[in-house]
């Protein structure tokens, strides 16, 4: 709200000039829509429509529960049984004998960190979502997934850094898979709608 001393100051330049001074439109920018009213937790979605706490465990992991497999060249499987999660190497992804590492992140966020760290792979890997026991029966029905890339501190990356990926249900709606490049922390987002991500093919 304008002072008395503003609005006499600003109706003196009116007079002085004679140009007409219009109040301009509020071009504020708005926080992005997180899609969802009960968004918990630190992280911020990335874009306007997509939620990143939308996806969530009915039974929060009480800590990081973490996985590994050794795969080699002809490729291999590595599953998390108890994030309902499975790793598909396909054969030619590492030129030797590797330990795959897969961390399930504590809390309700369905969330990853995999390793080795900052891997990069000729192929795409393929990581497949097991959606029962996960709030996903109560999204829309035309709900998209994708996964938005987390940094060490847990909080999504932004900005150029940001990297999200869209994924593929399959047909009975109780999974849905996404081709991963390379190897970082991931957090599975939501939208209402499809579309807004990255395109990274499935294997």
């Amino acid at each position: 709200m304008r002072t008395l001393r503003q609005s006499a100051s600003l109706a003196a330049i009116v007079l002085l000039t004679g140009t007409a001074i219009a109040c301009a439109p509020d071009r504020s920018p708005t926080g992005p829509s997180l899609g969802a009213p009960d968004v918990a937790g630190p992280r911020r979605a990335v874009a306007p429509s997509w939620s990143v706490a939308g996806l969530r465990r009915e039974r929060a992991l009480r800590t990081d529960v973490t996985v590994t497999q050794v795969i080699g060249p002809r490729g291999g499987r590595l599953t998390h049984t108890e994030a309902g999660l499975t790793l598909e190497v396909p054969a030619g992804a590492v030129a030797a004998p590797t330990t795959f590492r897969v961390t399930a992140l504590a809390g309700a966020e369905v969330a990853y960190d995999f390793g080795p760290d900052g891997s990069v792979f000729p192929v795409n890997l393929r990581a497949t979502q097991d959606l029962r026991g996960t709030n996903a029966p109560r999204l829309p029905r035309n709900a998209s997934f994708a996964l938005g890339q987390i940094g060490a501190d847990g909080a999504l990356l932004t900005g150029a850094q940001a990297q999200r990926i869209t994924g593929t249900v399959d047909r009975t709606g109780r999974s849905v898979t996404f081709g991963v490049p390379h190897f970082s922390g991931w957090i599975v987002m939501w939208r209402d709608g499809g579309g807004g991500a990255d395109s990274t093919e499935v294997p």
